[in-house]
């Protein structure tokens, strides 16, 4: 593989420009500081199809490092590992879109799959599976410390997080949960959702609709609640 000495392993995209991976697409075994495959400094990316795969990040963003805008259909990223936040992708004052497709088997000590972080950042994932994602740390899946997380109809399945999150945590900003299913994760707190905050700064998890089932923790099955809001609109708890 390649190796950056900071940035972007495989690819480093600077502000106002573009690239696509589509297709048969394979971006494999690169590492840096941060992004271990792609680092997006503030350009456009297109993801349709192709597979981001076993790349590794001494910091942050396993495969992708997102500050620009990314738009991900279908595809796969799956075994990256980033030594901080974000196994899978990093996401600062960035956008990134995904529907369809897995992000699946990454590692970091938080937000194996996704970490959301800085008041301008957001990531939306419709229709997507983020399955057996494991976090040393918090947030098994996805963590959320600022800007905002929209799930529609995702899975969130099967991930582990050795302290607090089983698949979600979230410490600041938002994260919507409309349809889909949080099922089968672990943690000590919070075997599906953690949501934190303090005085200033407060986690909120909004359940619209779905389901959370089959959760594990030694306290709080499906959420734990502690500083921050959860509120649940529709959906149900089972079997947790």
């Amino acid at each position: 593989g390649n190796k950056a000495g900071i940035a972007g392993g495989a690819i480093y995209q600077d502000v106002d420009t573009r690239f696509f991976i589509s297709n048969s697409a394979l971006i494999s075994e690169n590492e840096s500081v941060d992004g271990g495959a792609v680092y997006i400094a503030g350009g456009t990316a297109n993801v349709a199809g192709g597979t981001i795969f076993e790349n590794s990040a001494s910091s942050c963003g396993g495969a992708l490092y997102v500050s620009g805008e990314v738009t991900m259909t279908v595809g796969s990223i799956a075994q990256n590992s980033a030594t901080s936040n974000g196994g899978a992708i990093y996401v600062t004052d960035g956008t990134f879109i995904m529907s369809g497709g897995s992000i699946g088997m990454n590692t970091a000590t938080n937000g194996a799959a996704a970490y959301v972080t800085g008041n301008g950042a957001s990531m939306s994932i419709t229709g997507a599976e983020l399955r057996t994602n494991t976090a040393t740390n918090d947030g098994g899946a996805v963590y959320v410390s600022g800007g905002s997380l929209t799930l529609n109809n995702a899975t969130l399945e099967n991930n582990t997080a050795t302290s607090n999150g089983g698949a979600a945590y979230v410490s600041g900003g938002s994260i919507t949960m409309t349809g889909g299913s949080m099922s089968s994760n672990k943690a000590v707190n919070g075997g599906g959702a953690y949501v934190s905050g303090t005085d200033s700064i407060q986690g909120n998890f909004m359940m619209n609709s779905g389901i959370a089932e089959k959760n594990t923790a030694t306290n709080g099955g499906a959420v734990y609640v502690t500083g921050g809001n959860f509120n649940m609109i529709s959906g149900s708890m089972l079997n947790n």
